[in-house]
């Protein structure tokens, strides 16, 4: 609210705010401002002690979700991997095991393969990249000896054990880092892979010698 009129100090005379001298006596009129009220307010320190508490625990909680949606992420992306090397290793294992009629070992290579994935720890983009290169060269070179006089039994696995060393090439034992129940029955499951698709590409070679009547080696 603005101040329109000021007393004079000297004679008591009302004057305008505007007015630089009392018009009663000429005495120089003071217009007086207010003071500013300061508040101060008192620290808490058991509140903020509280306060950087809670700060803490949130920031607790946000690493803590942070690194679980990093784990399941690194640990999906890895189970991927896996199931692809185990799906066409196995598979490709008892395609031979179906065409050579060897179907027994490659059942059985395509479990142990299965096992080995899942006790060895490799990263994703190295699984992907190594287990059909494996694959190949380890068939490339079993045609090769098999044309030269190898068995049937060991031609198989002579792909086994292609496919699986530059599998395990570069590779860490999981176990050394990792003992949760996913890493105790990662064995486990990966078998179990190895199993059934070693079955399903057993039968793809069963069924592919007899429509096409391709001779057993």
């Amino acid at each position: 609210m603005r101040i329109k009129n000021v007393v004079c100090e000297y004679c008591l005379t009302l004057n305008l705010v505007t007015e630089k001298s009392c018009k009663a006596c000429g005495a120089p009129i003071f217009i007086k401002t207010p003071k500013a009220i300061i508040k101060s307010t008192k620290l808490n320190p058991e509140k903020n002690t509280e306060i950087l508490s809670q700060i803490k625990d949130a920031g607790k909680k946000t690493e803590g979700a942070y690194q679980f949606a990093s784990k399941a992420y690194w640990i999906g992306w890895r189970t991927i991997g896996e199931i692809l090397a185990i799906s066409i290793i196995s598979m490709g294992l008892g395609i031979i095991g179906g065409v050579t009629g060897t179907g027994v070992w490659s059942v059985f290579l395509g479990v142990l393969f299965g096992l080995i994935i899942g006790v060895i720890n490799k990263p994703y983009l190295f699984m992907l990249l190594s287990f059909p290169v494996g694959f190949l060269i380890g068939t490339l070179i079993g045609i090769i000896l098999w044309t030269i006089g190898l068995g049937t039994e060991q031609f198989v696995f002579v792909v086994f054990v292609f496919s699986s060393g530059v599998v395990i090439l570069g590779s860490t034992n999981a176990y050394k880092y990792d003992r949760s129940f996913y890493q105790k029955v990662r064995p486990f499951l990966g078998g179990i892979c190895g199993l059934i698709f070693s079955l399903i590409g057993l039968l793809i070679g069963a069924g592919l010698t007899r429509l096409f009547n391709l001779p057993i080696f």
